[in-house]
Parts: structure tokens; C-alpha cells; sequence
């Protein structure tokens, strides 16, 4: 157990390096090659399908503890169906409300001027993109509920490459953000196909809408549902900065907080391989100790492996944004939130195994309690007392938001269901 534990982990932060670092890597290329008014639309559009992710409710989290669990009497595939099922009517639902709002979005509530009609143009393009992407989890979750995360991993990096090397090609050429949108919105497609085909010739799957499957499908819903509202307003919280600033800035200054928020993200990824890989692991043993399961030390090398290039980059921001974008307006306006986010994302490192032992332990309440009470305190900073035209209050809600949740987390491990 403990073996496939550290292969899956190695698996699947090989995977985070080479997405992540090719995130650090390209996005000054695209800034460079778009520009800040296209690349601010191409923005719009990632904060879009961020905050869309609401919509998984945390069924992601969740399919991984299920698929394990029901391994024991061989019924994986069968619980495959039915999240697939669930997934496919939220990706619809999703994607025909954003395809008919993109309007109102594009000219009532980003700061787009006479990028307006084009920004409808590329949302309407990202409902299709969003329909495959979501649909997608249902394929990665299976895969990391079986424990076997370095088909994960493989397919990720593989068409993460595809992508973005197809995505810069045809932007040196044409370097608008619909192409880019575009490019990814095609691959996006491929890839849910590829997985889904994959997954069913290999493991015989086969999706049919049956009474079982809709009766199996409700029930995941209904037993997990205080768990999934507490995911929504965690989704809600940890999207609040990049909503409430979508409404205060204009496109170009929206494009420097993103460019600092995925940096931030970036660092924050760096706690995901684990999390991947002890949240089935704790599952099969629902009764064992998260340290007989996870070592002591284990926990502790991770620590320090993540902490030290994000505290670098905390006492550096400035010279490391410059350095990075090569941008000096970049550099001088999101510098200082940059600074903050890290210190946030250090605080996240500990609640990442605090949230994995609160899942395995069903204390979805836990959760609610404490999104709810990050989404009360960042509210009243932001509305109270931030400076709404200054990203730097980003990063004060990031700090509002990881402190809150480790504080509440920490408690609810303590108190006995």
C-alpha cells in the first residue's frame, strides 16, 4: 500500500512539474505574442471556466474515496456509470447557460469596451470547452480511484502539450484570443473521447441510462450532499478574489492579477500529487490512523520540499515577477500580492492533509462550517475596508481564506461525530 502511495505520489508530481513549470513558462509567451488587451479577453475566459467548477459540487474529491471503496466487491464500474451519468447533466446544464449568458457577461459585467462583441464571441466558444472538460473529471477520477494515477498523469501531460504547442503555432500566425480559445476547445474534445474510449474498451464499461444507474446516481447525491455545499462555497471562496475584481477592473489590469493568481495556483499545485494519492489510499482503510497510512515523515519532506521555493518567491516577488514576465508594469502592480498569496499558499500546505483525513472521515459539515465562515470574514474585508482598485487586497483574501480553514479544520478533526 505504502509503495503504491510513493509511486502515485512520484506519478503524479512528475505531472504537476511539467504542467505547472509549462504554465510559468508560456504564459509570458502569450502575453507576448497577444498582447495586454487580448490576453486580458483570454483571462476572462480562464476566470470563467475557474468559477464554472462550481458546478462539480466536489464530486471530484469525492469519486476517487468511492471508486476505492467500492473496489472491495468489484462494483468500480458500475459507480463509474453513474457519476458519468451525473457529470453529463451538469456539463449540459453548464454549458447552455454560459452559451446564452455570454452576452450579458461580455458587456454588463467584464470591463471589456470595444472588446465586448469579441469577448461574446470566444465565452460562447468556452461553453463547449467547458462541456468536455467537465465531463472529462468523471475519466480522471475513475483512474485515480483505482489507484492507478500514472494513466492520469499520462494522458494530462500528453494533451496539455498537444494543446499549448498547437495553441503557440497557430498564434504566431494569428495572435487573437478567439485562436487561442479555439485551439484548446478542439483538443479538449479529443481528449474526453480518447479517455472515455480508453476506459471503456480496457475495463468494459458501458454507459447506459438505466433505473439503477439513475437510482445509483441520486443516491451519490443525496448521501454526500452536505459534503458537496460545503465544496460549492469552497469553490465560491476560493474564486471570490478573481469574481469580485472581474466587476472593479478593466480587462489589461484583470490580465496582471490572473498572470499573479497562477503563480500563486502554481505553488498551490505543488500539494496535489498527495492529495491524489492519500485520499483513495486513506479510504481503503477508513479505520487506520492517517499516520499509519501516511508517515510522519513522509508529510514532513513534503513540507519542506514545497515551502521553500514558495517562501523564495514570497521574499522576491518583485525581481521574480520582472524576471518572469519581463514586464516592468507586471512587475510594479501585482509584486505585492504576489507576496501574500505565497504566504497563503504555505498555510494551505497543512490543511491539504487536514482536508484529506476530513473527507475520509465524512465530516463534510466541517467543511460547510468553514467555507462559510471564509466567505463571511473575505466579504466584510473586501466591502468594509480593502482598496477595490488595488489587487493587492487579492491577496489579503487569499490570507483571510487559508487561515479560516486551517483554524476550523483543525477543530473539526478534534470533535468526535
Amino acid at each position: 500500500m505504502k509503495n503504491r502511495l510513493i509511486l502515485n505520489t512520484i506519478s503524479n508530481y512528475i505531472g504537476v512539474f511539467w504542467m505547472g513549470g509549462g504554465i510559468l513558462i508560456l504564459y509570458p509567451i502569450y502575453i507576448k505574442i497577444l498582447g495586454s488587451e487580448q490576453w486580458g479577453v483570454v483571462s476572462a475566459c480562464i476566470s470563467i471556466q475557474a468559477m464554472l467548477m462550481i458546478l462539480d459540487a466536489g464530486f471530484a474529491q469525492i469519486m476517487p474515496r468511492d471508486i476505492a471503496f467500492s473496489q472491495i466487491d468489484g462494483q468500480e464500474n458500475s459507480v463509474y456509470k453513474s457519476y458519468f451519468l451525473f457529470y453529463l447533466f451538469v456539463s449540459i446544464i453548464g454549458c447552455v447557460s454560459l452559451f446564452f449568458f455570454s452576452g450579458w457577461l461580455s458587456t454588463h459585467w467584464f470591463q471589456a469596451g470595444e472588446y465586448s462583441n469579441e469577448l461574446e464571441v470566444i465565452i460562447k466558444i468556452t461553453s463547449i470547452q467547458f462541456l468536455f472538460q467537465f465531463l472529462n473529471n468523471v475519466n480522471i477520477g475513475y483512474w485515480n480511484g483505482i489507484q492507478n494515477q500514472k494513466i492520469t498523469n499520462i494522458s494530462q501531460v500528453f494533451f496539455f502539450t498537444l494543446k499549448h504547442v498547437s495553441a503557440l503555432l497557430v498564434l504566431l500566425i494569428y495572435p487573437y484570443g478567439i485562436i487561442y480559445i479555439t485551439v484548446f476547445t478542439i483538443y479538449t474534445f479529443i481528449e474526453f473521447s480518447s479517455n472515455f474510449i480508453f476506459i471503456r474498451l480496457r475495463n468494459k464499461v458501458f454507459i447506459c441510462v438505466d433505473r439503477v444507474t439513475i437510482f445509483k446516481a441520486w443516491h451519490i447525491v443525496r448521501d454526500n450532499y452536505r459534503f458537496s455545499l460545503g465544496v460549492i462555497i469552497g469553490v465560491c471562496v476560493s474564486q471570490l478574489d478573481r469574481f469580485l475584481f472581474s466587476r472593479q477592473l478593466t480587462l489589461k489590469e484583470y490580465g496582471v492579477y490572473i498572470i499573479v493568481v497562477q503563480l500563486g495556483l502554481s505553488f498551490l499545485q505543488l500539494q496535489y500529487p498527495v492529495m491524489k494519492a492519500i485520499t483513495p489510499a486513506l479510504s481503503a482503510r477508513i479505520n487506520d490512523s492517517i499516520f499509519n497510512v501516511v508517515p510522519l515523515k513522509y508529510m514532513l519532506f513534503l513540507a519542506v520540499f514545497t515551502i521553500l521555493p514558495i517562501l523564495i518567491t514570497s521574499f522576491f516577488s518583485y525581481d521574480i515577477l520582472l524576471f518572469w514576465t519581463n514586464n516592468q508594469y507586471i512587475a510594479d502592480m501585482g509584486h505585492s500580492a504576489l507576496s501574500l498569496i505565497c504566504l497563503s499558499v504555505i498555510l494551505s500546505l497543512p490543511y491539504g492533509f487536514v482536508y484529506a483525513d476530513l473527507i475520509r472521515k465524512r465530516k463534510g459539515s466541517v467543511i460547510l462550517i468553514s467555507n462559510v465562515a471564509s466567505i463571511f470574514f473575505m466579504l466584510i474585508y473586501f466591502y468594509c475596508f480593502a482598496d477595490k482598485g488595488n489587487i493587492i487586497s487579492g491577496g489579503v483574501l487569499w490570507l483571510i481564506y487559508s487561515i479560516t480553514s486551517l483554524t476550523i479544520g483543525l477543530i473539526g478533526l478534534k470533535i468526535k461525530k
